[in-house]
């Protein structure tokens, strides 16, 4: 049974990478700048989708619809990433519903891994052409890597689960010994 816990919690896991990266794509909050004008505080703020200036409790935004390639970069790995996720819950349900066909398993930690590799490619696009020492980043940015960890996490699960209903031989078992 612990390999039905394994892949229960994997599948838990790979929800809570799929929700954090949902929720790291639509929030505005992957950069932000306080800045002075006229002795007035605004808090600026941007997303990958649009950017917000707060201003004497007035807030404005506006959807970016000319982005740089970089931004476009991070949006394409980042959606990729989130739906390579959600191919790997359907695996890992599959897998835990038929247990004898360990292609399923193998096909859920691939997609799991090639996930977190774009997730944290586009953290680097991001980072690397936002470097500028007055921004800093938001919560938007550093989603990603709690998404990978859970992700990490589960393909470590579905793993162990495999390793649990797949019957291994040793090479050079006794049984092959005694048939030489």
């Amino acid at each position: 049974m612990k390999g039905d816990t394994q892949i229960f919690c994997s599948i838990i896991c790979i929800f809570i990478a799929i929700a954090c990266s949902i929720v790291s794509i639509a929030i505005p909050y992957w950069i932000s700048d306080n800045v002075t004008v006229d002795n007035v505080q605004i808090y600026s703020y941007a997303g990958l989708w649009k950017g917000c200036d707060d201003a004497l409790d007035v807030t404005k935004c506006i959807v970016f619809k000319d982005v740089k390639d970089f931004v476009n970069a991070t949006r394409g790995l980042m959606i990729v990433g989130t739906v390579m996720f959600g191919f790997s819950v359907l695996l890992a349900i599959q897998y835990a519903r038929n247990r004898n066909t360990t292609c399923l398993a193998n096909m859920c930690i691939v997609n799991l891994l090639s996930g977190v590799i774009l997730l944290i490619t586009a953290m680097i696009v991001f980072g690397k052409n936002t470097s500028d020492s007055a921004l800093s980043y938001g919560s938007g940015f550093y989603l990603p890597i709690a998404s990978c960890a859970a992700a990490v996490y589960a393909a470590i699960d579905v793993a162990r689960a495999k390793t649990k209903y797949q019957e291994y031989t040793a090479i050079g078992s006794e049984s092959e010994r005694t048939n030489i």
